[in-house]
């Protein structure tokens, strides 16, 4: 049975801290592009986001622009960021206020982020803009997404390393380089999710072709498979429509993987409603317990202070010293989930591993 306890203690632990710096809840802007805009008040639906426009002074989203684009017509409305109550994985929740449109707004959509050259203060091109991450709780930039072409690669960037957001070209420090990570790889934001999405296929490709060890029915009775027929895709997509689909790959042996996989995601929902609540305040037991926790432990990822201080690069130990200056900051929620990503990352590879052995196959 694969071991998922150390990431679920993990997971677990996080719950109890402050998400309020939205560490969890980045999104990407091409996430957001396409999804329709409802305002809360009234239920109606004013359109779908067509881009997000970001204020280069302040470095945050100030609006997105919702509507309708076909054919020689096109029906767009400036919403203020400030108007956005949520930003979900279905739809952006705004409620809209009676005040008139800024004009800036417009102005700023002239000077976008995505597609954008990256240069650094000694005048090296890094690469073009593919994408941006922001915290939505209040549109601030947390991370560029761009490719190098140098090395041909997709590549990640905190925002902390940008200098100027400027009109053609975004400068960045020229020590860029000691912060990059690939695009491709394990970040806070992104570990459970792609744990679950893994998971879940990894157990319906390990039900395929065996056998029920018990009969499944749906609430009213009906045999979705009986005991001892093989389990066919037919079989997986009609327990899936009926509610089903755990209690099948019970039967068919698969239930560690779909087990493990529903706690973790119940987990990270609770995390996600704190973190759209705005967070909660530490209580102290928690506080002495991350702050005991991330001493001697090695940052998965830089940690900057409001300002733009460098409090820890990725790489280093986290000392007294560091962790008194996080804390003055308010960062010592950032500190403990970088420090706690490199255990994260150490409780999944066995799992990793273990999945390898049984599909035999090279990579995940």
């Amino acid at each position: 049975m694969l071991n998922l306890n150390n990431i679920l203690l993990l997971l677990r632990y996080a719950e109890n801290i402050s998400c309020s710096e939205g560490v969890f809840t980045v999104k990407k802007a091409t996430e957001v592009a396409g999804l329709p805009v409802i305002d809360i008040n009234t239920g109606s639906l004013l359109g779908n986001v067509l881009e997000l426009v970001v204020d280069h002074t302040t470095r945050k989203v100030a609006a997105l622009v919702a509507g309708e684009r076909a054919f020689l017509k096109a029906r767009e409305e400036i919403i203020p960021y400030t108007d956005v109550r949520t930003v979900g994985g279905d739809a952006v929740m705004v409620a809209c206020s009676e005040v008139a449109e800024d004009p800036r707004h417009a102005a700023l959509r002239e000077h976008g982020v995505i597609g954008r050259q990256l240069i650094t203060a000694d005048g090296t091109l890094a690469g073009s803009v593919t994408d941006y991450a922001f915290h939505p709780a209040d549109g601030t930039l947390a991370e560029l997404y761009f490719s190098s072409e140098k090395e041909r690669t997709g590549l990640v960037l905190p925002a902390a390393m940008v200098e100027n957001l400027g009109r053609d070209f975004i400068i960045i420090r020229t020590d860029y380089r000691t912060q990059v990570r690939p695009a491709g790889g394990m970040d806070g934001g992104h570990t459970a999710r792609e744990l679950v999405r893994t998971l879940e296929t990894k157990a319906v490709e390990f039900a395929l072709g065996r056998p029920a060890g018990a009969n499944v029915a749906d609430d009213e009775g009906a045999i979705i498979i009986s005991r001892g027929q093989t389990v066919t895709r037919e079989h997986l997509e009609e327990a899936r429509r009926r509610g089903k689909l755990a209690q099948l790959l019970l039967a068919a042996g698969a239930g560690e993987f779909r087990e493990g996989m529903l706690e973790i995601k119940d987990i990270w929902e609770r995390l996600q409603d704190k973190v759209s609540a705005g967070g909660h305040a530490l209580e102290q037991t928690t506080r002495e317990k991350m702050r005991a926790y991330v001493l001697g432990k090695t940052l998965s990822q830089a940690i900057y202070a409001p300002d733009g201080t460098l409090l820890g690069a990725r790489g280093d130990i986290v000392t007294a010293e560091m962790r008194q200056k996080a804390e003055e900051a308010g960062r010592l929620s950032q500190l403990f989930l970088a420090a706690a990503a490199q255990d994260l990352q150490a409780a999944l590879a066995p799992v990793k591993k273990q999945l390898r052995e049984i599909f035999g196959e090279k990579e995940l």
